[in-house]
């Protein structure tokens, strides 16, 4: 009897092992994936889902993309609205991660009476680092749920990345302390949660859109305000922006701020956050 006990017992554990996999994961976009890789390390690799420099807002699944959503277990998304390919999905666990944290309404432009994104909501969520902290919260629950085995590494990694987004959420806003009163505009209304938590003065979005066309009525009004507010730079997220041509008389300057980043390196999310904060500076500390 022993014997077949023993033989039971070593049968479930081995099968219980064979039948143990980490979960797939994928992560839409690039500050998200890098959230999720933070959390993840040392127990498997999420895959990125978009990684090229293209719009996510109106992405097209390739059928590439749609082979690797198939074989996931696990898809981090900010919101339908965002990545709108994501109600093509079925038969995952679809994690949306604008549930988690405090969103604001898109902003609302007073002299054209029109939104200046089409969503009621901004989601450009990860720009805010109490959101970044509590994506990073989340994804770290979903993965104790799915994989048990794992859930101190997973509850470890995390607390890491809470410390590492608190600590560089200090240094950016003691290096912008200088600059904070400086007005911009920017081509496209980004960075309404990166501009709010660390109090800078934005001062106008070029477009309603992101595609920053730009009405004649639209453009004599920025005009205004850049000769009433004594604007200095525009921000834009193309170094080969056209809208520059349409400012060439006007002494502002023009850089590049990137709210989501080109590359899926390991710590891409912090690179984001201190790219936008150098980039800042840079510009508006220039007399």
């Amino acid at each position: 009897m022993k014997h077949i006990a023993f033989l039971l017992f070593f049968y479930t554990l081995l099968h219980s092992t064979i039948g143990y996999s980490v979960p797939r994961i994928i992560a839409t976009i690039n500050p998200i994936y890098s959230l999720v890789n933070a959390v993840t390390n040392g127990v498997t690799k999420p895959i990125l889902l978009i990684n090229e420099s293209v719009s996510i807002h109106d992405y097209m699944l390739k059928p590439s993309d749609k082979r690797k959503l198939q074989d996931s277990d696990i898809i981090f998304y900010v919101d339908d609205h965002l990545e709108t390919f994501i109600n093509k999905i079925h038969n995952k666990k679809l994690v949306r991660l604008s549930e988690v944290v405090e969103l604001l309404p898109s902003r609302y432009d007073a002299n054209f009476s029109y939104k200046i994104h089409t969503t009621s909501n901004d989601l450009h969520i990860w720009l805010n680092p109490e959101n970044a902290k509590s994506i990073v919260k989340h994804i770290m629950l979903v993965l104790c749920q799915t994989d048990p085995e794992n859930a101190e590494k997973y509850t470890n990694n995390a607390n890491l990345t809470l410390i590492q987004i608190t600590q560089q959420a200090e240094t950016i806003s003691n290096t912008l302390s200088s600059i904070k009163a400086k007005p911009y505009i920017v081509t496209h209304d980004a960075y309404q949660y990166f501009e709010k938590y660390f109090r800078l003065n934005f001062i106008a979005a070029l477009s309603s859109s992101h595609d920053t066309n730009i009405s004649v009525k639209r453009l004599m009004h920025i005009k205004k305000i850049i000769t009433q507010n004594k604007i200095k730079c525009i921000f834009s997220e193309s170094p080969n922006d056209k809208v520059k041509n349409l400012f060439s008389k006007y002494q502002v300057k023009f850089q590049v701020l990137d709210p989501i980043g080109n590359t899926s390196e390991d710590n891409a999310y912090f690179k984001i956050m201190q790219n936008i904060t150098d980039n800042l500076v840079h510009c508006l500390s220039q007399e």
